[in-house]
């Protein structure tokens, strides 16, 4: 059994870091009809659909829902997002960057202190014909202006803490994304364990494992949770994302821990996929 590291954790952190409440989400029909004034589709009248799990509307050729358990909005034009619309995808990244800014403002989607973009990703399509014929070639559909969030200079890490929007062709905004929950007041300060200590708790448990570790990304930042779960308070952490290969099998796995001597919350979300007890299983010899 070996561990390589692609990525390491850095050499010097921060002596302690702050721990902060969160802002319950507002997801109601106020909510909305803002993100639809945002959108140019001021006055138009919008009924509102509800169920345990989310609102949303529909607004002129928009889609709008958010979840209610994080506020994570989802927003897409129904007759181009995800459209192949057959013109060649010439925006530069700079255009599009500016694209997703102006939409952001427009729709106050994120605190400009905490937001930065981090990458422009591209959505494509290829592949065979309607009929199973010629391959067709490869084309982008979109830019997709990705936006990382820091709290305190740490960064945010997770399902969170992230936005997307996505820019056409033309340059026109045609889908957005945000898991981006409003931050409260702090509620303490903790003393951060230092690295090494977040690497030997990693390797003691891994160390157990069968097969080879490839750690592929090793972080401290506040984690946040995805959109469909519920967080009341968001504190640092270490994070290493690996994958272990045991002959012809590869899995990937995430082990999270505290950076805090002091815990306030979970590390992760609900488990939504529940299985009882499982027998032991021999290990072939």
């Amino acid at each position: 059994m070996t561990i390589e590291y692609a990525s390491r954790l850095p050499r010097t952190v921060p002596g302690k870091a702050r721990v902060y409440a969160l802002a319950a989400p507002r997801t109601g029909a106020r909510q909305l009809q803002l993100l639809a004034d945002g959108l140019g589709q001021r006055g138009m009248a919008a009924e509102v659909t509800t169920s345990a799990a989310a609102v949303g509307t529909l607004v002129g050729r928009w889609s709008i829902a958010m979840h209610k358990a994080s506020g994570a909005l989802r927003a897409m034009h129904l007759d181009r997002y995800g459209l192949d619309d057959a013109r060649p995808f010439e925006l530069s990244d700079r255009s599009a960057h500016r694209a997703a800014d102006k939409f952001v403002a427009a729709l106050d989607l994120l605190p400009k202190a905490q937001a930065k973009v981090v990458a422009v990703t591209h959505l494509r399509q290829g592949g065979g014909g309607p009929k199973g014929g010629e391959r067709a070639d490869e084309r982008i559909l979109d830019a997709g202006v990705v936006y990382g969030r820091t709290i305190d200079e740490l960064p945010v890490i997770g399902p969170g803490g992230m936005a997307m929007v996505n820019v056409a062709a033309d340059g026109v905004v045609v889908g957005a994304r945000r898991i981006w929950r409003g931050l409260g007041r702090g509620v303490a300060t903790v003393k951060l364990r230092p690295a090494e200590w977040a690497i030997e708790s990693f390797e003691a448990v891994v160390g157990k494992l069968y097969g080879d570790v490839k750690v592929l990304k090793s972080q401290l930042g506040y984690l946040e949770f995805g959109e469909l779960d519920r967080q009341t308070v968001i504190e640092p952490v270490y994070a290493f994302v690996y994958a272990v290969t045991h002959g012809e099998v590869a899995s990937k796995h995430v082990y999270v821990l505290h950076a805090g001597e002091k815990a306030h919350g979970r590390l992760m979300g609900a488990r939504r996929f529940v299985a009882a007890k499982q027998p032991a299983r021999k290990l072939p010899r």
